[in-house]
């Protein structure tokens, strides 16, 4: 079941809306960093991820290893 908020100032029937529904950390992947990603898909969660590591950390390109450790970090 997904969690719903309201949105203050919204108009019509569509005042209640989907929160993100999955989550990773940095820490997830052992980084010492506290950014985490919130989204719906998995897809939308990876990619927030991956461009919060190449800026802020540095990494230009995970490893196969970190890639899988990201997508089964995933909280749902």
């Amino acid at each position: 079941m997904q969690s719903l908020s309201f949105i203050p100032g919204r108009i019509g029937t569509d005042e209640l809306e989907p929160k993100h529904l999955a989550s990773i950390k940095c820490r997830d992947l052992g980084i010492d960093c506290s950014f985490e990603a919130n989204g719906a898909t998995e897809r939308e969660i990876i990619s927030l991820l991956i461009e919060h590591i190449e800026s802020e950390h540095n990494i230009p390109v995970l490893t196969a290893d970190a890639l899988f450790r990201l997508k089964t970090g995933i909280k749902k």
